[in-house]
């Protein structure tokens, strides 16, 4: 097709090609500062937008030149036809450099990658040496530019190019649909949508007989891969969305139904390795097929969980039970322990890390390869238990040691000596808007979460005050123990702590008593013993607590200052049910007397645990027989006034 010069050039405008350099600097920028995860794929997608940048410069470059020839400035026909020739192949390239790049996503098998790419190369390479050799070989019906009675004319000849683009882009979008559940279904109806928009705006162009956008519609697969694939939270390397996008899928699914389905390997979590590229291509398979609209998310290393919009699926109750069935046997067949929790997502839950921690709160009461359905029961179990977690967080952060959310319960202890109840153990409740919690509802969550101490300085701060009170009007107190765990002591001003709360209330050192268990390695004990010699110095009187439930080392029993061993109630009970178990325990009570520690017994609830208990070298009694906890301000109760209080002399 022949064309005057002046026509061809004023049907052709840079201000495309010149913006989409201008975008990819742009791009280039934005992938410095955003995508750090220098993967293959990431070269393969930045050299990409390299040749865009390099196709559009030679196409601006060539009609530039171009349009100076027509001008009469001298330039050369060869550059001209390399120029030309030279932004075709960079075309054909960047086709190419597409292919590449989806095999990665799209998780497909490397010697298929192989073939697939393959094919596109040697169509591309056969067309490039075709525009090529018209364009140079003498004789050839490809490019030619001269003058013809005073005006140049540009004949193409022959072009492949869009025979080439329309034949690369209908692979590309077949490779695309055949492995389409290998991807998250909205980075797909993106990447397809910019291809098809591409095809579109090439095609009108070819009808219109321009050419000016030709180069700049690679810029919509661009765009495309850009911000579904590296600035969105998906995982190009293995083919799940992450934590970040699972986070914004609950928030926008507030008014939809949607199932969850988590699978969690605990060895993988452990050891910070890799799910199993093929168990987790089945998996994914597995749940397209049962489910339509699904998203696979990579929540940690073990943790992956899938999530189906059930607004577009039927009933699931047997659709869900073959899921899990046919996944267990897919767990077997690659030997691979695992826990997999199933739930519906509920309006008055709004926040992704509720769901990670309800799946986890189920999955802790599992056994190894099984899996269940999380109802609403346990559901609000674990509600409930965040509410706690919270309740604790806030409390520990303002460490108020006169927080009125914190009570005092004590226990009084009976003196087998004195006849009197002169001691007490202190125990904690906290006050809610729901009620009173015991402390089998927080202190193991306490524990857990690291808000276990605030707690016991808290507890220590009320005893203290309200003894300076019972001392004050005239009762007669030798002590009230507080309970701190061995985690409390390794506190770095474990010490200094408890020694300005006992100072400050204006007590005596000697009526607080702290009660411990027993530590289990070599660390603790060491640490144990250096503040407990410390607090003794002060006066503080130490108790062994729960003695006989579980590891005990009499040499470093003896090795730390306890006043006091608290023999367990299970002992206690042992001791009711036969003979060979209260000899047992007569001889350690014996044993720990005749070294000049006094010995308590715990869970005294009747007169024959009382005469079982006095018969063992029991000095102290402390049960329901006695009293149940009460507020602490109620101690007045139990404890006697002293004879000066009384008005005797």
């Amino acid at each position: 097709m022949w064309k005057d010069i002046t026509t061809y050039y004023n049907g052709y405008t840079p201000t495309a090609d010149q913006m989409t350099m201008t975008i990819c600097i742009v791009l280039f920028l934005l992938i410095k500062v955003t995508y750090v995860n220098k993967s293959r794929s990431f070269h393969i997608f930045q050299n990409t937008i390299f040749m865009l940048f390099g196709t559009a410069f030679l196409r601006v470059l060539y009609y530039y030149l171009l349009n100076r020839l027509s001008l009469g400035s001298p330039v050369s026909i060869p550059l001209l036809k390399l120029l030309y020739c030279a932004y075709h192949t960079g075309s054909c390239m960047i086709l190419f450099s597409f292919m590449r790049y989806l095999t990665e996503p799209l998780q497909i098998d490397k010697r298929i990658a192989a073939g697939h790419i393959r094919l596109l190369g040697v169509l591309n390479l056969l067309m490039i040496s075709h525009m090529y050799f018209n364009a140079f070989y003498k004789n050839g019906v490809g490019l030619k530019i001269y003058w013809d009675n005073g005006c140049l004319s540009v004949n193409e000849g022959i072009n492949l190019f869009m025979a080439c683009y329309v034949v690369s882009i209908v692979l590309i979008l077949f490779m695309i649909y055949y492995y389409r559940k290998r991807i998250y279904s909205q980075i797909i109806i993106g990447l397809v949508g910019a291809g098809t928009i591409s095809i579109i705006i090439n095609v009108v162009q070819y009808y219109n007989h321009q050419d000016s956008l030709t180069v700049s519609t690679f810029l919509f697969p661009i765009f495309a891969i850009f911000f579904l694939i590296h600035a969105n939270p998906y995982d190009i390397e293995i083919g799940t969305m992450n934590a970040k996008a699972f986070q914004n899928m609950i928030y926008h699914a507030r008014n939809k139904q949607i199932l969850l389905i988590q699978y969690y390997m605990h060895n993988l979590e452990k050891n910070g390795s890799e799910y199993p590229k093929n168990l987790r291509s089945n998996l994914r398979d597995l749940f397209s097929d049962h489910f339509k609209s699904t998203t696979m998310f990579q929540i940690s290393t073990g943790r992956i969980v899938f999530a189906a919009d059930m607004g577009k699926n039927e009933v699931y109750d047997v659709i869900l039970d073959d899921f899990l069935a046919a996944a267990d046997k897919l767990f077997k067949e690659q030997n691979c322990d695992y826990k997999a929790i199933a739930m519906m997502n509920r309006k008055d839950i709004v926040l992704s890390l509720d769901y990670l921690n309800i799946m986890r709160f189920v999955g802790a009461r599992m056994k190894e390869n099984t899996y269940r359905i999380a109802y609403s029961v346990e559901i609000d179990q674990y509600l409930e238990q965040r509410k706690i977690i919270m309740l604790l967080d806030d409390i520990a952060k303002k460490r108020d040691y006169d927080d009125e959310r914190i009570l005092v319960y004590c226990q009084p202890v009976y003196n087998i000596g004195s006849g009197k109840y002169d001691t007490a153990e202190a125990l904690m409740r906290i006050q809610t808007e729901d009620g009173i919690l015991l402390p089998g509802q927080f202190i193991p969550l306490a524990e857990k979460n690291d808000t276990i101490y605030p707690l016991g300085l808290i507890i220590l701060n009320k005893v203290c005050k309200q003894i300076r009170k019972f001392l004050d009007e005239g009762y007669s107190i030798t002590r009230i123990s507080v309970n701190f765990s061995i985690q409390d002591f390794k506190q770095e001003h474990f010490c200094d702590d408890i020694q300005l709360i006992v100072a400050k209330s204006g007590i005596p050192f000697d009526k607080i008593a702290l009660e411990i268990t027993e530590t289990q390695n070599e660390y603790e004990f060491m640490l144990v013993k250096q503040k407990m010699l410390e607090l003794k110095h002060s006066g503080i009187k130490f108790y062994l607590d729960d003695f006989g439930t579980g590891y005990s080392n009499y040499e470093r029993i003896m090795e730390l200052p306890f006043d006091i061993i608290k023999f367990d109630r299970s002992l206690v009970m042992a001791c009711g049910l036969n003979r060979k178990s209260e000899k047992m325990v007569e001889s350690m009570a014996k044993m720990f007397a005749s070294m000049d520690y006094s010995i308590l017994y715990e869970g005294v609830e009747t007169e024959d645990d009382i005469l079982r208990c006095k018969n063992m070298n029991g000095e102290y009694l402390q049960g329901f027989h006695y009293s149940k906890p009460v507020p602490i301000e109620e101690m007045n109760q139990y404890f006697e006034l002293s004879q000066k209080a009384n008005g005797c002399p």
